[in-house]
């Protein structure tokens, strides 16, 4: 039961208790996911975004961001929804630049980059680009003086935690959180800096995780998995990454895995550990030691 407490604690502070890593930057707590506020300015998605005369993609396109400098200002979230690529977002009305002046227009949240990290002269966007095969595909787009200079599409874990609310198979709304931070390399050659994308919800049987993206000249080069999923008193299992800045390591990268399961006796559990050694080389990871163990266990401890 104290391997359940802890794990319990793991999971629901995964990203929060991470902030302390070594190595850290800057950082984004997200809140609700891809809903704008009222008020505030925001880059488009897209370099040629279209803003349209009233909230219906049918509507005229009166006007079209010619760059990612050209800014929204949100000035009301309308009741309406609008779905793209199956992903669910908000009708806005914003005001728009055009020859020195600012006018009103309608835009779907998703045209908006609401997900953002800034450090100096470079800003780095996260999109929720859309839902397909029962996971959403993120899109990293990182801007130099608002000129984008890196690229990279992904799935933000194995067992994603978002899911297709209970009504609508067909689209998917956007549930639970979404971090961000920016690290130094943290002991690995030949990288610049390290994106980390957490995501998560505070249910049983959810994964919550995240995933590094690993860059180099603002490309990504790997891209690596830690977090863990419990179902109460039923099973757990934990991915933890150790860098080498904390193992003391240069280019050492510590991989461990914790499995837990109760037996169908209810008294007892099985429990495994694998400590996985990886070494970094030319952008990726080679395998160069493991360990492994498991035991029988009171579940009633």
């Amino acid at each position: 039961m104290k391997f359940l407490v802890f794990l319990f604690i793991f999971i629901s502070f995964y990203a929060s208790a991470q902030y302390d890593e070594k190595g850290l930057i800057t950082k984004a707590i997200i809140g609700e996911i891809g809903k704008p506020e009222i008020g505030n300015y925001y880059l488009p998605a897209y370099k040629e975004v279209a803003v349209y005369s009233a909230p219906s993609t049918k509507s005229k396109a009166s006007y079209k961001t010619k760059s990612f400098k050209d800014s929204l200002k949100v000035l009301e979230i309308l009741n309406t929804q609008v779905v793209l690529k199956r992903v669910y977002g908000y009708w806005c009305k914003v005001s728009f630049p055009f020859n020195g002046k600012r006018f009103i227009g309608y835009v779907p949240s998703q045209f908006l980059a609401t997900n953002y990290l800034n450090h100096y002269n470079t800003r780095y966007l996260l999109l929720v680009d859309k839902y397909a095969n029962n996971q959403f595909i993120l899109n990293l787009k990182i801007l130099k003086n608002f000129q984008m200079v890196g690229f990279y599409a992904f799935n933000p874990s194995t067992s994603y935690s978002y899911y297709p609310i209970e009504s609508d198979t067909i689209n998917a709304a956007l549930n639970g959180y979404l971090d961000m931070a920016l690290f130094n390399n943290k002991g690995l050659n030949s990288v610049d800096n390290i994106i980390r994308v957490t995501t998560g919800i505070d249910a049983c049987g959810y994964w919550n995780g995240s995933q590094y993206l690993l860059l180099k000249n603002f490309k990504v080069k790997a891209q690596i998995e830690d977090g863990g999923v419990a179902d109460g008193d039923v099973y757990s299992d934990v991915y933890e990454i150790t860098f080498p800045d904390t193992l003391g390591q240069p280019n050492n990268l510590l991989k461990n895995y914790y499995h837990w399961e109760r037996n169908e006796d209810d008294t007892t559990a099985n429990t495994s550990e694998a400590k996985v050694k990886f070494n970094w080389q030319i952008f990726q990871f080679v395998k160069t030691d493991s360990t492994y163990s498991s035991k029988k266990v009171s579940a009633l401890d």
